[in-house]
């Protein structure tokens, strides 16, 4: 039963990607534009665990993609048990983390600026999260 829910979960999570896809093509968010957007975050004041996000459209626009990234990269085959994606995050990651992550590696990779912001990200979190490979 478990098993059909992990499937019913990944098909809409497919569906979802395809419609916005399929609705949006020409306008999806480059890896430049998700900088631009994620960078405040990065700077922003960290008190009693909890950050100060700055209240305006790029910042909630850059937290709700790594909402998405961070749900996606969670995905596991549910019969293997394998991530999806080859990314292992730990259980004690923190978003702000994930966008730190992807605000340094766009940072130092400025030749990816123009390509899909997802795939950045994706590639981003790979390179600090990867799963172990088996022996």
């Amino acid at each position: 039963m478990a098993g059909m829910k992990t499937i019913r979960i990944a098909l809409t999570l497919l569906l979802a990607t395809v419609a916005l896809v399929a609705t949006k093509p020409a306008t999806a968010e480059t890896a430049e534009e998700m900088l631009s957007a994620c960078r405040p975050i990065t700077l922003a004041p960290v008190s009693d665990g909890k950050i100060a996000i700055p209240s305006d459209f790029q910042s909630g626009l850059c937290w709700g993609a790594f909402a998405a990234i961070e749900f996606n990269l969670d995905t596991v085959d549910s019969q293997t048990r394998k991530h999806l994606f080859g990314v292992c995050l730990p259980d004690n990651r923190t978003r702000p983390q994930l966008i730190a992550i992807f605000v340094k590696y766009t940072k130092a990779h400025p030749e990816r600026y123009g390509d899909d912001f997802m795939l950045v990200a994706h590639e981003a979190e790979k390179m600090d999260f990867p799963c172990p490979v088996p022996k």
